[in-house]
């Protein structure tokens, strides 16, 4: 069995960053991540988007901080997801990403930066 790839993402890369780490990896399903600005912290607040793919579409998980300073890991069941707008489901209001665990999918360089 075949282990689907994934990628932990700390909140302040660049989605165009992944986008290319992708590709070099023959990793598909980032390619629309070149077209989103700011940061993958702002992609998961805002549920950002484009060529039809939203970011929590391939969140597996995410690692939120809370104003104690305790780490939780945090699942899309956790959240309340629309189009361009993300909130924390009651009790996790106070919580900011840190991180985020996406899936891809395995392909070859060429399709890897073409959208299926």
């Amino acid at each position: 069995m075949t282990k689907t790839p994934q990628s932990l993402l700390p909140v302040l890369v660049l989605p165009r960053h992944v986008a290319k780490f992708a590709a070099k990896n023959n990793l598909q399903g980032a390619a629309w991540l070149a077209g989103v600005p700011g940061t993958i912290g702002g992609a998961l607040a805002m549920n950002a988007g484009c060529y039809g793919t939203e970011m929590w579409e391939q969140v597996i998980d995410c690692v939120t901080i809370d104003r104690h300073g305790q780490l939780h890991t945090r699942t899309p069941a956790d959240f309340e997801i629309a189009y361009r707008h993300v909130d924390a489901i009651t009790g996790k209001a106070e919580e900011f990403f840190v991180s985020a665990r996406l899936r891809f999918q395995r392909g070859d360089a060429t399709t890897a930066i073409v959208r299926d």
